[in-house]
């Protein structure tokens, strides 16, 4: 018999905006997994091993995948506690393309 999957605490699904759900960790497909910041990782790691709790990424489902939508820094640092779940919050398709478009806006003014 397999255990029981393994779930280190790290997000809190009180602090989403949408409907959340736990999924295999290896379901969350991050489009984006090299992060700039590895030094932000390493920070938030820390902190979620000393118990610190974090809004739960955003993934938005798109043909039958849950692609990351949201805290590609925050599932990085999760990642490397062992887990084989995780919380998400689940955007839906209108939430989503609201933060692509405010995402690319703000790249817009800081390339002119």
């Amino acid at each position: 018999m397999r255990p029981p999957p393994t779930t280190p605490a790290g997000f809190d699904p009180a602090l989403a905006a949408h409907p959340t759900r736990r999924l295999p960790l290896a379901d969350v497909v991050d489009l984006l997994e090299l992060t700039h910041a590895p030094e932000v990782v390493a920070r938030y790691r820390e902190r979620m091993v000393a118990g610190d709790l974090f809004p739960p990424v955003a993934v938005v489902r798109l043909a039958g995948r849950f692609l990351l939508a949201d805290g590609h820094k925050r599932l990085a640092a999760y990642r490397g506690l062992g887990a084989d779940e995780v919380v998400v919050e689940v955007w839906p398709l209108r939430r989503w393309l609201r933060d692509q478009a405010g995402q690319a806006a703000r790249n817009a003014g800081k390339n002119r």
